[in-house]
């Protein structure tokens, strides 16, 4: 009897998948298997073998141990990755936080992008990008002069010639 992990049978809950290519290793456990010649999208998940995938969870699992990192990790939504987000402003297929996406939209719109180049640029609906913050003037830098109580502070000073 085949165990079939994408059918769902009226009545039962669907079967959640967690090796697949969602996981945080998936890409560890398919290098691993490019490595040995296993061809690619095929095995558990259509990432890796078993092998290869338990190779890849006992080494993380080791590096933690031995770095004293905790087993799981809470992300921060306020976290923005400052490389994920430079493939997206270059229009490459990445996936991006709120946190994120509102950055690269402001970055995009910096050079000069409309909020329709931006959504087009991310790969998200136009709906998914926050609009522009108004411009704002430059502020101008104040002068490190001392200004003196009484003494002229406009235009250039002249002397009478004698």
């Amino acid at each position: 009897m085949r165990n079939d992990l994408t059918a769902s049978p009226a009545g039962f809950r669907p079967v959640h998948r967690h090796l697949d290519r969602s996981h945080p290793l998936a890409e560890v456990a398919a290098g691993h298997c490019r490595t040995h010649g296993t061809r690619a999208g095929t095995g558990i998940g259509g990432v890796a073998c078993g092998a290869c995938w338990e190779r890849a969870i006992r080494d993380d699992e080791q590096v933690a141990i031995e770095h004293g990192l905790p087993r799981e990790l809470t992300p921060d939504p306020g976290y923005v990755d400052q490389v994920a987000l430079a493939q997206a402003c270059a229009g490459k297929r990445v996936r991006l936080t709120d946190a994120e996406r509102a950055e690269a939209a402001e970055r995009l719109y910096a050079r000069g992008l409309t909020r329709v180049q931006v959504a087009r640029r991310l790969r998200v609906a136009a709906d998914q990008i926050p609009q522009p913050v108004a411009v704002r003037a430059p502020r101008t830098a104040r002068s490190l002069t001392p200004r003196l109580p009484g003494a002229a502070t406009t235009g250039p000073v002249f002397r009478k010639a004698a």
